[in-house]
């Protein structure tokens, strides 16, 4: 399946950002590069925003969810190794677990960790490391700032 990841001939990817919330926490990754995120998948060509959100949630994590609400998006720019610049749209959604699967991550996915917080606490981990994603978890409380 054809993935929209950005490349030098279309600059451009799109994902979507899985934010799990169970009572009063959330799932945050710890990426090998010592950073914390909030998990996304990257969509296929032809997969809708549901589909690409279910999938990266089995996949990257192992669990099967039921999306509750759109929180936003985000664009972001990175460079690839071979320094093409990429624009990266990220839309997140508030999504519930409803069961457990087995994960079945990317190669470039076996040594993320997963960790749950309490909201505030993800949400202090994201900006004490200059990680924006913290405005998206400040929307499970309302607060669009």
């Amino acid at each position: 399946m054809a993935e929209i990841i950005g490349t030098k001939e279309n600059p451009y990817h799109l994902s979507v950002g899985i934010v799990v919330k169970d009572d009063s926490k959330v799932i945050l990754i710890h990426k090998k590069q010592k950073k914390y995120t909030v998990p996304s998948e990257t969509i296929s060509l032809n997969e809708t925003l549901e589909e690409a959100v279910k999938r990266g949630a089995r996949e990257e994590l192992g669990l099967l969810v039921e999306i509750e609400k759109y929180l936003g998006g985000m664009i972001f720019t990175f460079k690839r190794a071979d320094e093409t610049e990429i624009n990266k749209t990220t839309c997140y959604f508030l999504v519930r677990k409803v069961g457990e699967c087995e994960k079945t991550p990317m190669d470039d996915e076996l040594l993320d960790e997963v960790h749950w917080f309490e909201i505030a606490e993800a949400i202090s981990v994201l900006e004490k490391e200059g990680n924006v994603q913290a405005e998206i978890l400040k929307r499970i409380y309302g607060k669009n700032n």
